[in-house]
């Protein structure tokens, strides 16, 4: 039979944070497929966390701004708004630009176990008092987020001054499609010319593993400067995205 609406979820953070992904043809709305799904997608989130013995975790999903009827779905099913982020995509089918590394700056692949603390650091300092869903210590974050078996750590970029880590490109792979998931400079070394080249070197790291374009996300009304940055390399504006959240009750492990 015809597929006419699907609901997924995934484990962002295991156990306590999950991302949901819906979507119901239009010919098909009105008909309650759009409650059912995510009615169970929670259901399901609460089953996962509360066998991990998580009783609060938090799920989230996203929506285009163009959709309605799910932006809609979701604040009637209790979800907030967090952030609205435009998305922006740069073709790769040619070879890009080589980068221009500032004077004593230099890449390099990121190493397990190694730097894991220092690119942590660059993620918060970058980020300041909102590292967006960062967790809380190095630690965690190395368990949740470098040592997912979803990562490839092949696709991390890192900028380094002598041994010192100042900034970062953190990028994945997924359907032909390259994403930038992080790009992140030291508050002190920015204005130099390091993200730009991170932004450049994910270009050329992504064509290389036969990426047809390059995707990243920024938030509205938050880090103009990275915006402008994006504009200059060659990404172009596609779309808006709706980011939502809520915390559910899962309940004490029986």
């Amino acid at each position: 039979g015809r597929v006419v609406a699907f609901g997924a979820i995934r484990q962002a953070i295991p156990g306590r944070e999950f991302e949901g992904n819906l979507a119901v043809h239009p010919d098909y709305y009105g008909i309650g497929l759009g409650p059912y799904l995510l009615d169970r997608m929670q259901t399901r989130a609460r089953a996962v966390a509360r066998a991990s013995g998580e009783r609060f975790p938090v799920f989230r999903t996203w929506s285009s701004s163009a959709d309605l009827a799910a932006c809609e779905l979701y604040a009637a099913a209790g979800f907030r708004r967090v952030a609205v982020f435009l998305r922006m995509e740069k073709g790769l089918a040619t070879e890009p630009e080589e980068p221009t590394w500032p004077a004593g700056i230099r890449p390099r692949p990121f190493r397990r176990g190694t730097d894991d603390r220092a690119v942590y650091g660059v993620l918060t300092e970058a980020f300041g008092e909102d590292p967006e869903d960062m967790p809380a210590t190095a630690e965690e974050w190395s368990r949740d987020v470098v040592d997912d078996p979803r990562a490839d750590l092949t696709l991390w970029l890192l900028a380094c001054e002598d041994e010192e880590v100042v900034g970062t490109a953190l990028c994945s792979l997924a359907n032909g499609r390259g994403f930038i998931e992080r790009l992140a400079v030291r508050p002190a070394w920015q204005n130099r010319g390091i993200g730009g080249a991170l932004l450049s070197q994910a270009f050329q790291l992504l064509h290389r593993r036969n990426a047809e374009r390059a995707i990243l996300a920024v938030q509205i009304g938050v880090a103009t400067e990275a915006h402008d940055l994006y504009r200059r390399a060659g990404m172009a504006e596609t779309r808006h995205i709706e980011f939502f959240e809520k915390q559910i009750e899962a309940g004490a492990r029986t």
